[in-house]
């Protein structure tokens, strides 16, 4: 299983979790097997669940004339999967994680998803890449 494949399961995972209101995820009780990809999909889908009121917070600022309520499930829930690989996965450029985020979109969104996706990606990146403004 590739590292594209983790991701999907991660968002089937989230999905089934935000729709069904799942208290567990399934994914979280498979023992794992050498193949890491097994371990990002698991360790990806714990970040977003860990750490989902930052993520969020992330995705409103750049988003205000689309809540998150607005928004279509999948398209959040692959947002949300590409901001945690932005801020906890570090080894994962910013450019990978927006193309597979564009690719899920594409694969599992509809017609609108990928330009939406990107352009929300791109503007959080553009904020967290920003120089810091030193007070004159």
């Amino acid at each position: 299983m590739g590292r594209h494949k983790a991701r999907e399961i991660a968002l089937t995972e989230l999905y089934a979790t935000e729709v069904g209101g799942k208290i567990e995820v399934d994914i979280l009780d498979l023992p794992l097997s050498p193949d890491s990809s097994q371990k990002f999909s698991k360790e990806l889908t714990i970040a977003v669940q860990n750490h989902l009121n930052e993520i969020d917070s992330k995705i409103v600022t750049h988003t205000p004339e689309w809540p998150l309520h607005r928004m279509p499930v999948l398209d959040r829930i692959i947002i949300r999967l590409a901001v945690a690989e932005m801020l906890y996965f570090p080894e994962i450029p910013f450019e990978v994680a927006v193309d597979e985020a564009v690719e899920l979109a594409k694969k599992y969104g509809d017609v609108n998803s990928p330009a939406f996706i990107n352009g929300v990606l791109a503007a959080i990146h553009r904020e967290s890449a920003a120089p810091l403004q030193l007070p004159e």
